[in-house]
C-alpha cells in the first residue's frame, strides 16, 4: 500500500492514526465538533493546508472573516491539536496528516464531514440536558445553558479559552470538586437533569437505604428494572447481549449477570467516572473487565436512613 501524500508531503501514517483516533473519541464527545465545522464551512482549514504558515491576520483577509474570531478559532484548534502553533512566530499551520483529516476532501481519513453530524447530535444532548429549549422561533440558551457560557467568559475569557482549560483536564484524576470546584458544581447541575443520572441516583438510594452500601453493577441493574425495566436495558446493556439478558418472557436472566461482558464500558467506566468526578459517586469506573462486578458503586452523600 502506497502511503497517503497532501500536496507533496508525505504523511506519517502513525501520526495520522493517532489523529483519526483522538478524532473518532472527540466526535463522542462532540467536544471541538462546533469549531470543526466553522473551519469546514468557512475554508479556514483548506486555506491554512494551501498557504500556511499564516497569521490569524493572514487567514482572516484570505478566508473574508473577522480577525479576532479566527483568532480565537485558531487558538482552540490549536489547544485540541487540529492546528499547528509555532510560538516563536505566532503563525498556524496544518501537518500533512492535520490537512488530510480536516482539508483534503479526497483523503481516505477525511472526517470534517462527519463533525457536521456530530454537532447535530451535540445540539440534541443539549436539548436532552436542559442547555437549550427548542421553541417555535427556535433553539435558545436556557438559565442553564446561559450560566454554562458565562462560566466559560467569566472564568477563561473566551469559549476557546474554556476549550482549552477543558482539554488540558483530560486523563487528570483529580476529581472536577477537587481541580475545580465551581465547574463541578456546574457541571453536577446539569448532570443530574440526564434521566440515567437520575435513574442511577435513585437505585442507589433503594439500595442504601436497605443496607446495600457500597453496591456492585449487577445490584444497580437489577434495582434499575424495578424502577423501569427497558430503560435499564437500554442504559446497563450490550446491544448484542440483550438476547441472553432477557428471557423469552421479557424477564430478566439473572444467571447472566455475573458475566461482566453484558454491561456496557460506557456506564461501568466513562459514566461512572464523570459522576465521580462531579462529587455523586465515591469512586470513579473502570474499563477493565475482570474488576467490573467487584467495582464498587457507592453515593457521597445518600438520603437514605
Amino acid at each position: 500500500m502506497v502511503p497517503p501524500t497532501t500536496a507533496d508531503e508525505p504523511i506519517d501514517e502513525e501520526q495520522l492514526d493517532e489523529l483519526v483516533g483522538m478524532a473518532v473519541n472527540e466526535l463522542g464527545a462532540a467536544y471541538y465538533a462546533p469549531l470543526i465545522v466553522i473551519g469546514d464551512r468557512l475554508g479556514l482549514y483548506g486555506a491554512l493546508a494551501d498557504g500556511g504558515p499564516l497569521l490569524p491576520a493572514e487567514l482572516a483577509e484570505r478566508t473574508d472573516t473577522v480577525e479576532p474570531y479566527v483568532a480565537e478559532w485558531l487558538a482552540a484548534g490549536a489547544a485540541g491539536g487540529y492546528v499547528t502553533y509555532d510560538p516563536e512566530t505566532g503563525h498556524y499551520s496544518l501537518t500533512a496528516e492535520q490537512a488530510a483529516l480536516l482539508a483534503d476532501e479526497d483523503s481516505p481519513a477525511f472526517l470534517a464531514g462527519g463533525f457536521h453530524n456530530s454537532v447535530s447530535g451535540g445540539r440534541r444532548s443539549a436539548l436532552l440536558l436542559g442547555l437549550v429549549d427548542n421553541r417555535p422561533n427556535g433553539e435558545t440558551l436556557t438559565h442553564l445553558g446561559a450560566e454554562v457560557v458565562r462560566f466559560a467568559y467569566d472564568h477563561y475569557g473566551t469559549i476557546g479559552g474554556a476549550l482549552e482549560e477543558f482539554a488540558s483536564w483530560k486523563g487528570r484524576s483529580t476529581p472536577f470538586t477537587e481541580l475545580t470546584p465551581r465547574w463541578a458544581q456546574l457541571a453536577r447541575s446539569v448532570a443530574i437533569q440526564y434521566d440515567p443520572t437520575q435513574f442511577i441516583v435513585e437505585s442507589l438510594e433503594r439500595l442504601h437505604q436497605r443496607g446495600i452500601r457500597p453496591a456492585t453493577i449487577d445490584d444497580v441493574f437489577m434495582e434499575t428494572c424495578r424502577i423501569n425495566q427497558p430503560l435499564a436495558v437500554e442504559v446497563f446493556v450490550t446491544q448484542d447481549r440483550r438476547d441472553d439478558v432477557l428471557t423469552a418472557d421479557g424477564d430478566i436472566n439473572e444467571s447472566t449477570l455475573a458475566d461482566p461482558t453484558v454491561y456496557k464500558s460506557g456506564i461501568h467506566f466513562q459514566f461512572k467516572f464523570q459522576l465521580s468526578h462531579i462529587g455523586l459517586l465515591t469512586d470513579g469506573g473502570t474499563d477493565t473487565k475482570e474488576k467490573v462486578l467487584k467495582d464498587e458503586w457507592e453515593l457521597v452523600h445518600s438520603i437514605a436512613t
